[in-house]
């Protein structure tokens, strides 16, 4: 019989395969609109949200990790991260402050990717193995990306 970490990838690899079948365009494209959906269909997988939960495995959303507060700026609840999720760092050469910074450019405050995390590792549609960062996750990657170089200068 094989792992729950495994049972997971193969969860995961098999709703992706679906949904690119389906006609969904591409992986990234699951990720930028179906990743609740693969949440969902990754726990029936795995024979439903008992069995998904008893196995330890969760779903998050990075809407989760951030402060609410209509008098306080869009921002990452830094204490709640440290406590339950230490292995979440800012990429390198970048610190919180940017991160929050990445939040307000992406709106992650309307909750927009969600994820499967287990056994410290962070599992979506593109990184069906997991990655011990969530930075590390492809979605969070562009958007890194794309408030990096909306900080870039423009040519004229």
């Amino acid at each position: 019989m094989s792992s729950p970490a495994e049972q997971l990838t193969k969860a995961i690899e098999t709703v992706r395969d679906r949904l690119l079948a389906e006609g969904v365009e591409s992986v990234q494209a699951i990720n930028a609109g179906r990743c609740g959906c693969v949440v969902s269909d990754v726990a029936e997988e795995l024979g439903g949200l008992d069995a998904f939960y008893q196995l330890g495995m969760s779903e998050l959303g990075i809407d989760q990790l951030m402060l609410h507060s209509e008098d306080e700026a869009c921002g990452f609840d830094r204490a709640l991260i440290k406590t339950h999720w230490p292995g979440i760092q800012p990429p390198e050469g970048m610190d919180w402050d940017d991160l929050d910074a990445v939040a307000s450019h992406c709106n992650f405050d309307a909750g927009t990717h969600e994820w499967i995390v287990f056994e410290g590792k962070h599992h979506d549609a593109e990184s069906p193995n997991g990655v011990l960062n969530l930075w590390d996750l492809p979605f969070f990657r562009r958007c890194v990306d794309g408030w990096q170089a909306s900080l870039a200068p423009t040519r004229r």
